[in-house]
């Protein structure tokens, strides 16, 4: 058996050359096997070459995807060179090793119910009629026979990534044969009301209900910002009926999952169900979803389930420090800042496992200080109050979706002046501190890479000047990282 490449190449391959070259007339094979590249004359002469990058031989599993990129160019154009050629154009050979082993061989995990979380942001009856249970493999080619790549990208931006992401896990053996059923989908734009669900069938008999967070749209935004002063919610109603629906349906173990919102819809529904009912929980995880009221956490029906409870919060998250968790938390490390880490797929992750911090950042500690000491000493309806100015802004602004409240223009904000200039001070004053964290997080993106105090940004556009980029930079403090405490938000 030959042990290296080119005795190899010699055994077995070498005797090919004279034929290849024999039939070459005028267009074919100029060199064939044996050198860095093949040599083809097709209207010029051209080398050819592959050269592939093998894990954990060329390559770590957790390598950068974007050098991993470019050493895959370097190695393959190196064989190009040698050959006195200039690169013109590169195909990609991909091999992919069957990895995802079955759940009787590695039992469900941190990962698993991170995916699932994930694929309950499909929007399942835009792409067909989600009326009987179907296996993942089976929807995944029901989406490629029906969609083409440009029809696709039509779909909100949460939903592709989460379609992508079952085009991976769905020609792999451990998710193939899932079966996804009793897929709703519940929304009501009009009354601002969302709620969203899937179950997913395991191989060894359990089930897994996914329930699906905030999407892009405002709508889902508004119902979410609802928690803050209204409880129980729509979605969380509806939450406790589906789950409810299943146990007495069947007599299966569960687990519950959900980012965003739908990790505080996975724990609420398990807090809330019927006590008898709780042993057939098996775990409950909530992705950087938000809490819920001291009282709440410190509630009975709460510490029964706690320590089923597991929820994961990115190291500078933001939605997830909104209200009060009392069960195990754990913080993963990410490549993003400020609201951009409550996007998984900035998580990082290696192997069958998340990368963990030894603690959230300053800045997500401080807006978790910051907007829970607003939302818990102050009155319902003076929060309640709060955020229909907010909306009424957020609406003024045109926008549609959080992506669009991102890149909103400067002079939209004329438009949020004369929504606070008809309210009364002191509601001013907590939209203005709300408007700051969210200025300051990037949740909205006002000025690319400028950090500023939105009530200054306010006083320097009541002024009626040209806005402008310099003008800005002149005229607003820039936020210093190192006094983050005392440039965030003014409190009074």
């Amino acid at each position: 058996m030959p042990t290296d490449e080119f005795s190899f190449i010699e055994q077995y391959f070498s005797q090919l050359n004279p034929d290849l070259e024999h039939h070459a007339t005028g267009k074919g094979l100029v060199l064939g096997i044996g050198d860095d590249a093949a040599l083809v004359n097709m209207n010029g002469t051209y080398a050819i070459t592959t050269d592939t990058l093998i894990e954990n031989v060329h390559f770590f599993t957790n390598f950068n995807p974007f050098l991993l990129g470019n050493r895959t160019l370097d190695v393959n154009f190196s064989d190009l060179y040698a050959m006195g050629a200039q690169p013109q154009y590169v195909t990609l050979s991909l091999d992919i090793p069957d990895r995802y082993i079955d759940f009787d061989e590695f039992s469900y995990n941190k990962l698993d119910a991170l995916i699932f979380s994930q694929l309950a942001y499909i929007e399942y009856e835009k792409i067909f009629d989600f009326n009987l249970p179907l296996k993942l493999i089976d929807i995944w080619r029901i989406i490629t026979e029906t969609f083409s790549e440009e029809e696709l990208l039509q779909f909100s931006l949460i939903m592709q990534k989460a379609i992508l992401l079952l085009c991976i896990i769905s020609n792999g053996k451990r998710y193939r044969n899932i079966v996804a059923k009793d897929y709703r989908n519940e929304v009501f734009d009009a009354e601002e009301k969302q709620f969203s669900a899937i179950t997913l069938e395991l191989q060894n008999g359990e089930n897994v209900i996914a329930f699906r967070g905030t999407d892009e749209t405002l709508s889902g935004l508004k119902e979410s910002a609802a928690l803050s002063f209204t409880f129980p919610i729509y979605s969380q109603i509806q939450a406790i009926k589906y789950l409810n629906e299943h146990f007495i349906s069947d007599s299966k173990y569960y687990h519950l999952t959900g980012h965003s919102k739908g990790g505080n819809l996975s724990v609420y529904s398990a807090v809330e169900c019927d006590n008898s009912l709780k042993d057939r929980i098996i775990d409950i995880f909530n992705f950087d979803g938000p809490g819920f009221s001291s009282e709440y956490v410190k509630s009975k029906p709460y510490d029964l389930i706690n320590e089923k409870i597991t929820t994961i919060i990115p190291e500078g998250s933001i939605i997830g420090r909104i209200f009060n968790h009392d069960e195990k938390i754990l913080v993963v490390e990410s490549e993003e800042h400020g609201i951009s880490q409550h996007h998984i797929y900035n998580w990082h992750i290696n192997d069958n496992d998340f990368e963990y911090s030894t603690e959230a950042n300053y800045s997500s500690i401080l807006f978790e200080k910051t907007i829970n000491d607003v939302l818990e000493n102050s009155e319902k309806e003076k929060i309640e109050s709060v955020f229909e100015t907010l909306f009424e802004i957020l609406d003024a602004t045109e926008a549609k979706t959080i992506n669009e409240i991102k890149e909103l223009k400067p002079e939209k904000l004329f438009e949020v002046l004369k929504v606070l200039d008809n309210k009364d001070a002191e509601n001013q004053k907590y939209v203005i501190e709300i408007l700051t964290l969210m200025v300051k997080f990037g949740i909205i993106n006002i000025m690319p890479e400028i950090k500023y105090d939105f009530s200054e940004f306010l006083d320097y556009i009541k002024s009626g000047k040209k806005i402008s980029n310099q003008k800005i930079q002149e005229n607003l403090k820039l936020t210093n990282p190192k006094n983050i405490d005392k440039n965030i938000v003014k409190l009074s």
